[in-house]
């Protein structure tokens, strides 16, 4: 897939659906795909990406609704110490599908971050997995 492509749909593992993924098989054979992307901010970006991160925290009912509509277990974006460079982090059971949801999700949420992740970021680079764990047993046997 292209970069152009994976910003315009605006989910994290677009671009890496493509490629090979880390598939973190857990004890019980349920597998996760996680896809890490490097991207930058547009020229006049940064203030309007910053904006709509607070945004999504605000609205976070939403996110977590249109998350399950995906299948996404996870998605979470870093600001790197420079300032200028993010990281977007997602998982999910399955990227390609993820994806096609995302792309044809009609939420006013969705739709708006898609013009957002067009309009402030660019893709820098997609990451290779190299391995991912995940202790879905949380401390004292419960999980």
């Amino acid at each position: 897939m292209r970069r152009r492509d994976f910003v315009s749909s605006g989910l994290v593992g677009a671009a890496a659906a493509a490629l090979p993924s880390a598939a973190a098989t857990a004890a019980d054979g349920a597998g996760f795909d996680a896809q890490l992307v490097r991207m930058r901010f547009k020229p006049d970006g940064k203030r309007l990406w910053l904006d709509w991160a607070e945004e999504l925290k605000r609205r976070r009912g939403e996110v977590v609704e249109t998350l399950r509509n995906e299948g996404v277990r996870s998605e979470a974006c870093f600001l790197a110490k420079d300032g200028e460079t993010l990281y977007f982090f997602m998982e999910s059971a399955d990227a390609a599908k993820a994806m096609a949801a995302f792309s044809a999700s009609k939420l006013p949420i969705d739709a708006e971050h898609k013009r957002k992740l067009s309009a402030c970021l660019e893709i820098v680079e997609v990451m290779t997995p190299l391995f991912d764990f995940q202790n879905d047993i949380l401390p004292g046997g419960q999980g």
